[in-house]
């Protein structure tokens, strides 16, 4: 018959660190473990490392960052490279997308042999961001507030006009122009937990002027022109 395996418990670090606390301030072991339902080993090796639980806790207050144990997994130093370079780019105010991190990622392992079989996917990288408390923020712009009540007065009174005049919609055109800034830098950024806001750099005004024209029966399409 199959013996029974004990299930494994992860204790997050700040709980360790109260255990220790209550060793410290005279409780036994065996009531600590009791309560937070692990062995005594688990409770012990954590007293015994207090030194580095405390370190850990005091890094991680002053950081965004969600980690729950000290053990580091295999692509660590992937990790911490990226997340230095991040900051790094952050603090030029360079806009970051994921697959910008992903490739740079890529890069960054092929420094270190024991990452050989890294792929930068993208499970690793949503576990990399809620580690270290990356979310993506808007970098700049401004909501331009439409008058609503002056749309929908014209829209009326247009279709009243088309009515009024026997029109039908071939004849009807509308054109529009809209700027593309081909030159221009994404408009958000991934950003660590610790930046409230995500200021960047002046803008490229390099552009081209596009203009689209179509009648409202949409049988007619003009060609756009650019200039």
């Amino acid at each position: 018959m199959e013996r029974n395996k004990r299930k494994k418990i992860v204790v997050p670090i700040e709980e360790k660190l109260k255990a220790i606390r209550r060793i410290q301030a005279g409780e036994t072991i065996k009531i600590v473990e009791r309560d937070y339902g692990v062995g005594e080993v688990t409770v012990g090796d954590g007293n015994r490392n207090r030194t580095k639980v405390e370190e850990w806790c005091i890094k991680q207050a002053s950081s965004s960052s969600r980690r729950k144990s000290i053990k580091k997994g295999v692509y660590e130093k992937v990790n911490e490279a990226l997340f230095t370079w991040f900051t790094q780019q952050r603090s030029k105010g360079v806009p970051l997308s994921g697959p910008i991190l992903q490739q740079k990622a890529i890069m960054i392992s092929k420094q270190f042999p024991e990452t050989d079989r890294f792929t930068g996917s993208s499970g690793w990288l949503g576990r990399w961001k809620k580690r270290d408390g990356v979310r993506q923020l808007t970098i700049c712009g401004e909501k331009l507030s439409a008058d609503v009540s002056s749309i929908e007065k014209f829209k009326q009174d247009f279709k009243m006009l088309i009515t009024d005049c026997g029109y039908t919609c071939d004849p009807i055109y509308n054109c529009d122009e809209s700027g593309l800034n081909y030159k221009m830098l994404p408009s958000k950024t991934l950003a660590s937990g610790q930046e409230k806001s995500a200021p960047g750099n002046k803008r490229s005004k390099e552009r081209l002027t596009i203009m689209a024209c179509s009648n409202a029966s949409e049988e007619m399409n003009i060609r756009r022109s650019e200039y």
